[in-house]
């Protein structure tokens, strides 16, 4: 297998009543659903915040959104048609009401690994044993809404290879 990087930019997108959209993605890991913040790779050139407009309107047809604070980073290691791929992520707080997400401009390959979405509380994140990308979410998201925005990204957990 080669390896082969690529950045990533993702939104935790958080309503007034602490709600957050996540998306759930095939990958299932030991029985339990994947599910991760909506975002995707920067394209060459492209800034992180033109890629998140982007991506947050191919993923959620939404337009026009103000990108926060820059919380978290980290590192995902997956294997895809047998290709090792370290995935260097980064996300950004997005404040937003809710809304229903439209995935109409997915592409192919997201449309095959897409399965859901679902505005969660930090509680049933918790209380939940699916897995969640960043790895820590059960516990970044109560730290978020009790102290806000880290004054810079913290590093935390991703997801590694089966």
């Amino acid at each position: 297998m080669s390896a082969v990087d690529s950045e990533s930019v993702r939104a935790l997108l958080l309503t007034p009543a602490e709600d957050v959209l996540l998306m759930r993605v095939s990958g299932d890991r030991e029985g339990r659903r994947l599910w991760i913040t909506p975002g995707g790779r920067r394209e060459p050139g492209e800034s992180p915040d033109a890629a998140l407009q982007r991506e947050l309107h191919e993923e959620l047809g939404l337009d026009g959104i103000r990108i926060g604070a820059e919380l978290w980073t980290w590192q995902n290691v997956v294997v895809r048609a047998g290709r090792r791929i370290t995935e260097r992520e980064r996300a950004f707080l997005v404040e937003t009401s809710r809304f229903e997400p439209t995935a109409l401009h997915m592409t192919e390959d997201e449309r095959r690994r897409h399965r859901g979405f679902r505005w969660w509380r930090a509680d049933e994140i918790a209380s939940c044993r699916d897995v969640f990308v960043p790895r820590r979410l059960d516990a970044l998201l109560p730290d978020l809404l009790r102290d806000g925005p880290p004054p810079t990204p913290r590093c935390v957990d991703g997801l590694s290879p089966e």
